[in-house]
């Protein structure tokens, strides 16, 4: 698994995953002469992937046992690519990182190697390093939309928001299904305070996918706490915050957290009290010490307004 960050509204830091691209294998081939007779089997390796076919000449004149084996001039970089997918996949982030780098030293224009190395390269914190290999992967692939998406994501987190909207509105039309999109775009749009383009997005998202827990926290939050009267909903702040919780097992102390401020924008304080309760007794330390303040709002029967 890659992995790509974003972050919420509320300062909440989210995690956002994809699969890479499927391990290549390779197939065998045999000829079939005019009589029926087939010559002996030979292997190509790593010939099965989307990208690429197996092209041999179809009458070539060998005896038989003259040609066991066809070595690929990529083959080294698709045993790197595989290698570094498993180590990704046992989190073992460095050793990945070393092994997607090798793999473009042997093949600098493979988009799937440039956006996997971006993406580990970005969860270090390496947004300057990260950068260029997403740039790399969309312009040799455009139609790319993992590769926008986490463009997209890395722009937003050095600030670049008008960039990252292209790159993502660009992910959005080529994948209608991917609900990390939405949530980012979601994101970008209200760092712009465009808060109902927001809330379009993360609603078009919960189309995709109900259950989508990031998508049901970051708008329910908004719905809840925002200072514009006209931004807030309560009953249906409550209705994906409640999803939000029960999906979660009661045991995510954010999401507790925004079910409590919904309650409140409802009015229902003696709920709103309760639910705060139960996210103090799992919350880490800065988000309790937020509760502790929600919770005496509360009590006083006062909703919790977020910052504009």
């Amino acid at each position: 698994m890659s992995s790509w960050y974003s972050f919420s509204p509320n300062g909440r830091w989210l995690v956002f995953s994809s699969k890479s691209r499927s391990p290549y294998t390779g197939l065998f081939l045999t000829h079939l002469d005019e009589q029926g007779n087939d010559s002996p089997a030979i292997f190509i390796e790593n010939s099965t992937a989307a990208n690429r076919a197996v092209n041999i000449p179809e009458f070539v004149n060998i005896p038989p046992g003259g040609m066991a084996k066809i070595d690929l001039p990529a083959a080294e970089f698709y045993r790197l690519f595989d290698l570094a997918a498993e180590l990704a996949a046992k989190g073992q982030d460095e050793a990945a990182i070393a092994a997607w780098k090798k793999a473009l030293e042997v093949n600098p224009d493979d988009p799937f190697a440039n956006n996997n190395l971006g993406l580990h390269l970005m969860a270090k914190g390496q947004l300057d390093d990260a950068i260029p290999h997403f740039v790399k992967a969309v312009d040799l692939k455009p139609n790319y939309a993992d590769a926008q998406n986490n463009l997209g994501i890395a722009l937003l987190q050095k600030g670049k928001v008008d960039e990252a909207i292209l790159h993502l509105e660009t992910a959005e039309e080529l994948d209608h299904k991917k609900t990390e999109t939405y949530y980012n775009l979601g994101a970008a749009f209200y760092m712009q305070g465009r808060i109902s383009e927001a809330l379009a997005q993360w609603r078009a998202g919960l189309r995709v996918d109900p259950d989508d827990l990031p998508l049901l926290g970051q708008a329910a939050w908004v719905l809840a706490t925002n200072p514009k009267a006209s931004v807030r909903n309560g009953d249906e702040a409550v209705e994906l915050a409640s999803r939000a919780v029960k999906l979660s097992g009661a045991k995510d102390p954010a999401a507790l957290d925004t079910l409590a401020a919904a309650y409140a924008e409802a009015g229902r304080f003696p709920d709103a009290v309760q639910t705060a309760r139960l996210a103090l007794a799992l919350a880490p330390a800065p988000l309790a010490e937020d509760l502790k303040a929600r919770i005496t709002l509360y009590e006083a029967n006062r909703p919790f307004r977020d910052k504009p």
